[in-house]
């Protein structure tokens, strides 16, 4: 159960960051930051394949370093 709270913790977390990269950053070249170069054309302004790629991209790479800071920061051995 404790797992799965990790992992919704860092859901939360990457949907935050995307969030700010899609929305706060206004500048073109810097949109969906750090997946800028990640580009789809749509009619509309919001593109949902770019948004799903950067949200997994976030929950990744904050998933790791979750394990990397819970075994080996605050290593209890």
């Amino acid at each position: 159960m404790i797992k799965v709270f990790y992992l919704f913790w860092t859901l939360l977390a990457a949907v935050a960051v995307t969030l700010v990269s899609f929305f706060y950053i206004h500048k073109g070249f810097l949109r969906g930051f750090p997946l800028g170069f990640y580009n789809v054309e749509s009619k509309n302004s919001f593109i949902i394949l770019s948004f799903a790629v950067d949200l997994i991209f976030w929950w990744i790479l904050f998933s790791i370093l979750l394990v990397v800071v819970k075994n080996y920061i605050f290593d209890k051995g």
